[in-house]
């Protein structure tokens, strides 16, 4: 649909775009002529119950275009693509990680509005990132990496964007962060992955730190009997010889899975 409404911003027109649509329920309206701002555009929109929009802006109280439209969108195909991601999850034993808009959030503190379907999906969300046995990168920046709305009533705005990895990927790289980017043209946040951190050590003064963790691993004692040299002179010198072993273990994957999901 496509209207000239000359002017959007007397109460008695916006109440009659409301009918209109009420009574077409087009899919896509287009509105011409609308003599008013961004705001103005994204309150209508959300008052009519559109989920996508653009807009030409007018200039002063002269022209401007909005346009709505609602996408239909295939639920399946999301439930799909995380089924394919568990299956590969499951059959795959090497490090991977994931990064990305998963266009969900973990939990509701973590979104500033949404509908009232949000409980739910932050569950569903959660439970396919435990069936996957991901972990989440710790993150610096903005809590949130996508916004839209310039005002208090059109402001939404949720942290969508996060880098995941499984146990052992996390293993390798466990100063691994993510940093939230300023937005550039654009309503969501770069997300910059450094696999070492953003003040990485030089490797060969990195520090050795032993996790209490490890110590409940069935293997433990039995690893360290094993590895560790038949004649210890002292431990600065023994330890430099066992610790690449230990970090690429399996228990230290099984004991940092454990660690990050506390």
């Amino acid at each position: 649909m496509v209207w000239n409404v000359q002017g959007t911003g007397k109460k008695e027109k916006i109440n009659a775009i409301k009918e209109v649509v009420r009574t077409y329920k087009p899919t896509v309206l287009a509105l011409v002529e609308t003599h008013m701002g961004e705001d103005h555009a994204i309150k209508l929109g959300s008052i009519l119950g559109y989920k996508g929009q653009s807009r030409v802006n007018a200039i002063g109280f002269s022209g401007g275009i909005w346009l709505y439209w609602n996408t239909e969108r295939d639920p399946s195909n999301r439930r799909n693509l995380w089924s394919e991601l568990e299956t590969f999850a499951r059959n795959n034993n090497r490090p991977w990680m994931l990064a990305g808009d998963f266009n969900e959030t973990r939990s509701l503190n973590k979104r500033h509005g949404g509908d009232s379907n949000m409980a739910r999906r932050c569950e569903n969300f959660n439970n396919w990132i435990e069936n996957c046995e991901l972990l989440e990168l710790a993150f610096s920046g903005s809590a949130h990496t996508w916004a839209r709305g310039n005002s208090v009533e059109t402001r939404k705005s949720a942290r969508l964007d996060r880098a995941l990895c499984n146990a052992d990927w996390g293993a390798l790289f466990e100063d691994a962060m993510t940093k939230h980017l300023p937005a550039i043209q654009s309503d969501h946040c770069p997300i910059f992955i450094a696999p070492n951190g953003f003040a990485p050590l030089n490797a060969v003064n990195r520090p050795f730190r032993f996790q209490a963790c490890w110590l409940t691993h069935e293997s433990f004692k039995e690893y360290v009997d094993a590895n560790w040299p038949s004649v210890m002179r002292n431990l600065g010198s023994s330890f430099p010889k066992i610790r690449p072993k230990i970090r690429g273990s399996q228990f230290v994957s099984a004991s940092v899975l454990r660690r990050r999901r506390t």
